[in-house]
């Protein structure tokens, strides 16, 4: 399988300067002592994260899409800043010497950055969550639907909120087995009725590639691009399907872990009946997104990161595959 490259990842930001010279200068600004390596993390989608290791530790520059509008990044950076504030383990953002967060390079007008803490953990995609972990990050996801603060919604075609709009679409790009597999669970979702369902701070994108835990049993929540202030169920749908289930090899424990995480979630924050009755459909349209969107990347080629999206598009038809088998009620 082809995997990412750094020209693949190069060609996400514009920048007029080598990696190196943008650490140089991004020291100078942050005061983070001599760089001694800046290294490309080969991850994600659109954004160009780095290691940078300098003579005072090591660091995570994160340089921001091309593509992205300066309130998008605005958005993300206050998210970033406001679950640090509010207890959730994000990392640590680092001002620079103008006293902003958010910097843009000299060297490349209108390319911005953050520098935030290095985590030294695993992702939970290379060592599986355990009962307790499950636990933990469920309390996690209750806790972010407890925070306030302003946000700036950035559309993201994976998110399930989006999925009837994405789906008409590009169902174009299923053959007639995927088709099969996710035309009941879209018509299910049409028939929600939004106006019934909370809202509240939602990172709307919480799974296993996007959080990570040490040898201390510390956890980090990443990738905040999608928080925003919206369907509370549809974040814990997202981070049930993604994030606990786990149906490529273990689709027999689903039941219960569905079971034990709704229980934990429910003695931190409430839901209604009627959030809770719908919760099984947004879980199976979770996984129509992760199959349709990877569908459509590699057939429009235009995916920047086959291996991830790969990944994702098993996940999506496994997990469907999987709820025609074992149903979870509600």
């Amino acid at each position: 399988m082809q995997k990412i490259t750094l020209n693949d990842l190069l060609s996400r930001v514009n920048i007029k300067t080598s990696l190196f010279q943008i650490a140089e200068e991004v020291v100078m600004s942050y005061q983070l002592g001599e760089v001694k390596t800046i290294d490309p993390m080969y991850v994600g989608y659109e954004e160009l994260n780095n290691l940078l290791t300098t003579s005072q530790g090591k660091f995570v520059i994160k340089i921001f899409s091309k593509h992205k509008d300066k309130p998008a990044i605005d958005g993300n950076v206050a998210s970033i800043f406001s679950f640090y504030e509010g207890g959730i383990p994000v990392p640590k953002l680092y001002k620079s010497q103008r006293g902003d967060f958010l910097y843009e390079l000299e060297t490349s007008p209108g390319t911005y950055l953050i520098v935030m803490d290095y985590f030294d953990g695993q992702k939970f995609t290379d060592v599986p969550p355990t009962s307790l972990d499950l636990q933990n990050m469920t309390k996690i996801l209750a806790q972010i639907h407890t925070l306030h603060f302003s946000t700036h919604a950035n559309y993201d075609m994976w998110l399930t909120l989006h999925l009837l709009r994405e789906y008409a679409n590009k169902q174009k790009y299923l053959n007639p087995q995927d088709l099969s597999l996710t035309q009941k669970v879209t018509r299910d979702l049409s028939l929600i009725d939004l106006s019934r369902l909370s809202k509240s701070i939602v990172h709307f994108d919480l799974h296993r590639e996007n959080a990570m835990k040490n040898s201390k049993g510390e956890y980090c929540i990443l990738d905040l691009a999608s928080c925003d202030y919206s369907h509370t169920i549809f974040d814990l749908g997202t981070f049930i399907a993604l994030f606990c289930f786990d149906p490529i090899n273990n689709p027999s424990a689903s039941v219960t872990i569905y079971k034990s995480v709704v229980e934990v979630y429910l003695k931190h924050r409430s839901l209604s009946d009627y959030e809770l009755s719908v919760l099984s459909t947004i879980i199976k349209a979770t996984y129509v997104s992760n199959l349709l969107i990877p569908t459509f990347l590699q057939k429009a080629n235009q995916d920047e990161n086959p291996e991830q999206t790969s990944y994702y598009q098993s996940l999506g038809r496994n997990g469907l595959q999987m709820l025609e088998s074992i149903p979870l009620g509600t």
